[in-house]
C-alpha cells in the first residue's frame, strides 16, 4: 500500500476534531517549509549569476553583521553617486522660473 492510501486510512479512522486540526497544521506547516526550501534553492541558485559572481566570493564568508555593513556602505556609495550625477546635471531654466 502507498504512503498516501495509508496515511488516507489512517485519516478516515480519527473522529477526534483536535486531533485532525493538529494534522492539518502540521500538514501545512510541512507544505510551507516545502515552499521555502524551494525559494531559498532559487535566490541561492542566483547568487553567482551575471554580474553577481564577482561580489559573491568576497561576500560569501561575511558574517550577518559585516553583511549587513556591507550592505548598508553600498547604499551609502549609490546615494552619493546619485547626488554627485544630480549637481552635474543642467538646469533647466523654464522649469527653474515658474517655481
Amino acid at each position: 500500500m502507498s504512503k498516501l492510501n495509508e496515511f488516507r486510512s489512517m485519516i478516515d479512522d480519527i473522529n477526534d476534531k483536535e486531533v485532525l486540526e493538529v494534522a492539518r497544521g502540521l500538514l501545512r506547516d510541512m507544505m510551507k517549509i516545502s515552499s521555502l526550501k524551494d525559494s531559498l534553492r532559487d535566490l541561492e541558485d542566483g547568487l553567482t549569476k551575471g554580474d553577481r559572481a564577482m561580489f559573491y566570493f568576497f561576500a560569501q564568508t561575511l558574517t550577518d553583521e559585516e553583511l549587513a555593513y556591507g550592505a548598508e556602505r553600498i547604499g551609502g556609495r549609490i546615494s552619493r553617486i546619485d547626488r554627485e550625477e544630480s549637481k552635474k546635471k543642467p538646469i533647466d531654466k523654464k522649469s527653474s522660473d515658474t517655481k
